[in-house]
């Protein structure tokens, strides 16, 4: 589905797209009349978003699209948001300053559970698990195997999304 013909988000998945607004426009190295100029919205309507508006969802696109992140809504298996439930939990209850650590740590220790389940140390090769990028709330895994670099859309269970996207 492309970014142009996303469904309406309920009120509540845009107020939580609109609460990192911020925050992307500050890593993208953005001043707000930057991003709302490039956006092709008002300064002020940006403004109000950061305070806490709840936008339209085509500025909320604009936004994201300009900034490079997805807005695509993410769904996980019941399990899966079960998990994310409790770990968001005991997150919450760090300290500010223990959460991003806590959080590499957590997902390093998941990514090593997605090498394990390939079987590649099974097989008698050298694995160096040596790439985890956590920008913009997405991930994407990279390792050297034997000498030879693969990623997460290299294991069997990746959807290639640009497909699902056509269809």
């Amino acid at each position: 589905m492309s970014k142009k013909n996303l469904p309406n988000l309920p009120f509540d998945e845009r107020k939580k797209l609109a609460g990192q607004v911020a925050s992307l426009r500050s890593a993208a190295g953005l001043k707000q009349a930057e991003l709302a100029k490039l956006s092709g919205i008002s300064r002020q309507t940006l403004s109000n978003i950061e305070r806490g508006s709840v936008p339209q969802m085509d500025n909320l696109r604009k936004i994201f699209e300009v900034l490079g992140a997805d807005i695509t809504p993410t769904t996980f298996t019941p399990e899966t948001e079960q998990w994310l439930a409790i770990v968001g939990g005991i997150m919450d209850s760090l300290p500010a300053e223990r959460r991003a650590p806590a959080g590499q740590a957590a997902v390093a220790a998941v990514t090593q559970e997605l090498v394990d389940a390939s079987n590649v140390r099974s097989s008698g090769q050298d694995v160096d698990l040596h790439e985890v990028d956590l920008s913009q709330g997405n991930f994407a895994l990279a390792a050297t195997i034997d000498n030879s670099t693969v990623t997460d859309q290299d294991h069997p269970d990746y959807e290639n999304e640009s497909q699902d996207q056509e269809d």
